[in-house]
């Protein structure tokens, strides 16, 4: 099964470099739960490093602003709960965050954590983060 999850926007030598930089591991591309309760409407790529923030968690999020600017920020809430994503063949797709509308071989999703539209020509699954990989439930 191979769980589509590439970045949207740091490229593979960036990632590299962040792994390198903090001693962590890319896991998946998703928007993060706002104090609101409500789901952010742009991308977060998700980290997982084996020690911990002391006032945060083992999962970290990078972002770009509006201005360009990468941002970090705990991301733990990215990470607690299964999520939708949409099996094509032996690809599995998900939508990163509210109106991420993507296609893959003739299959769409799109609602990120917010609501899940989906073509018919796949079959819905659920993905959840388990330490530093994001899984089929």
């Amino acid at each position: 099964m191979n769980i589509l999850n590439e970045c949207s926007f740091l490229k593979p030598e960036g990632i590299a470099k962040v792994e390198e930089m903090y001693k962590a591991k890319y896991v998946f591309e998703s928007c993060l739960k706002q104090t609101s309760g409500n789901w952010s409407n742009f991308p977060c790529a998700i980290f997982y490093t084996e020690t911990p923030h002391p006032e945060g968690s083992n999962y970290f999020g990078l972002y770009r602003t509006d201005y360009g600017d990468i941002m970090i920020t705990n991301g733990i809430s990215a990470t607690e709960e299964p999520f939708d994503a949409l099996q094509v063949g032996d690809d599995v797709i998900y939508s990163r965050y509210r109106h991420d509308y993507r296609e893959h071989n003739g299959a769409m999703v799109d609602g990120g954590r917010d609501y899940f539209r989906h073509s018919l020509n796949g079959i819905p699954v659920k993905l959840q983060v388990l330490k530093d990989k994001l899984e089929l439930v």
